[in-house]
């Protein structure tokens, strides 16, 4: 095979063909840049409107970068160098689509290239009534939104739900207020956000404040099974974190009583025995922060009692990201993490516990009342805005707007696949109402190394179950594309 030509040739080839809607592997270094600016010029040279093309980013800089070269290109055609397979490829794309559209060097602004949250915000612009979010301009620092109305939501409770969250706060009014604030910051992906299947907060509180031991013990069996999904992740992450912690103690001269239980997760990893609830409890400690997040690596420091060596916490990320992949895995530690401490509790600690989930419905309902009076709003908000203003017919909307959006647009291309969101994947679906895969299509791409397995889990289960929303039966199917 000649130099000039990459091993991988054929899978590229298939990626730029413009009757294929594939989903397309791309580690660092493989040229996924290049490649979605190429499939969008070919793109160009088969629409009669340069807006029939969509290209979605994550960030503004990836979205400048693109739409930069795309217009390089147009501007560049004829004096293009051809000296590589792609860089032919390049001029003769490029060339086609500026002799289709030679309003573009005019007219640079019709190229749609933009991020997730700027082509949401596009259509809430569009239907403010029905999206619901007005004309609220969305701010990326809503930190001060989620703070005033967890505040409210804690101001506004009565005193036995106060009384009883404040219980599980050990008193600590602003722990509590930060806690509710982080929920409503995490609300698109987080279990208790009302988009997420059985995590109405009110029926959350309700289902805690009912529960009896019973209940409750098989409720954890659950979330523990939901666990062997990533258990060799888990385990991996838990062996390192454990070591840190140990390294941490060692370095402190403690004589931590866990140290026993920190050596076994170190070894065994994640128990499943309820009777090793306290263990269990120690593990979501190491794997979550405070607030129940999943913890970074990098916030695995000495300021959170871990000692770790550098190469052990490139691999802890990894791990990590692993773990984060699986939504469900996430909401069950967190679940898990916010379980009482003994599991045979009493009619207090359900109430406590039901509080704080109370506070939470509270806060979502006053961050809406915040944000119309600030006169801001969120992403999550302008997103979930954007699937209210494209109801399906299956939601018993007009579908009149899907219909609209439809006869505009005819391919959309999408970068960093493997960050996509349940939401944002719901969104994806209505951009993409009444595409066939081949005369309309869909096209991601994504680093696999950027979310080791959240990315794999990806190509089976997100990516198909897209497809098979967007697509006819007839349509075509493709197959991952490695590069």
């Amino acid at each position: 095979m000649s130099a000039m030509q990459p091993p991988d040739q054929p899978e590229r080839s298939k990626a730029v063909d413009v009757a294929r809607s594939p989903l397309v592997s791309a580690p660092a270094g493989s040229g996924k840049t290049s490649l979605l600016v190429l499939r969008f010029l070919r793109l160009l040279a088969h629409v009669e409107q340069p807006e029939a093309v969509l290209a979605i980013t994550f960030t503004r800089k990836a979205a400048g970068e693109m739409r930069r070269r795309v217009v390089e290109a147009l501007a560049e055609a004829d004096k293009m160098q051809a000296a590589t397979p792609y860089e032919a490829a390049l001029r003769k794309a490029a060339s086609e689509a500026r002799k289709r559209h030679p309003e573009l060097a005019d007219q640079p602004a019709r190229l749609l290239i933009t991020t997730f949250d700027a082509f949401a915000g596009m259509i809430t612009r569009r239907y403010p009534l029905a999206a619901g979010v007005g004309r609220l301009a969305p701010t990326e620092r809503a930190g001060a939104l989620y703070r005033e109305a967890a505040l409210a939501a804690v101001e506004d409770a009565d005193d036995a739900t106060l009384n009883a969250a404040l219980a599980v706060a050990d008193g600590d009014l602003d722990w509590l207020v930060r806690q509710i604030a982080s929920w409503l910051m995490a609300r698109e992906t987080l279990l208790l956000g009302p988009q997420n299947s059985g995590t109405d907060p009110e029926i959350m509180a309700a289902v805690l404040l009912n529960f009896s031991a019973e209940t409750l013990k098989s409720f954890v069996e659950e979330q523990l099974e939901y666990l062997d999904a990533t258990k060799g992740s888990i385990n991996q992450a838990l062996e390192i974190l454990a070591r840190g912690r140990l390294a941490f103690l060692e370095e402190q001269k403690s004589a931590e009583e866990a140290r026993k239980d920190l050596e076994a997760l170190q070894d065994k990893g994640m128990p499943r025995d309820l009777g090793a609830w306290p263990r269990i409890r120690l593990a979501l400690s190491l794997l979550l922060t405070k607030e129940g997040a999943l913890r970074k690596a990098g916030g695995a420091t000495r300021n959170a009692d871990f000692v770790l060596k550098k190469e052990d916490r490139e691999e802890l990320g990894a791990w990590l990201e692993a773990i984060a992949a699986d939504e469900q895995v996430v909401q069950a530690l967190a679940l898990l993490f916010f379980a009482p401490p003994e599991l045979d509790y009493d009619e207090d600690t359900r109430t406590r516990f039901a509080a704080l989930y109370a506070l939470y419905a509270k806060a979502l309902r006053r961050l809406e009342e915040v944000m119309r009076a600030r006169g801001r709003t969120d992403f999550t908000a302008v997103i979930q805005g954007a699937l209210r203003a494209l109801p399906t017919p299956e939601e018993g909307g007009d579908p009149s707007r899907l219909e609209r959006l439809d006869a505009q647009l005819a391919h959309v291309l999408v970068d960093e696949f493997q960050d996509v969101s349940p939401v944002q994947r719901e969104f994806l679906a209505r951009i993409c109402y009444g595409f066939d895969g081949e005369k309309k299509t869909l096209f991601c791409v994504g680093d696999p190394m950027q979310s080791i397995y959240r990315f794999r889990k990806a190509e089976p289960e997100i990516f198909l179950r897209l497809r098979q929303q967007i697509a006819r039966p007839n349509a075509r199917q493709e197959d991952g594309l490695p590069l």
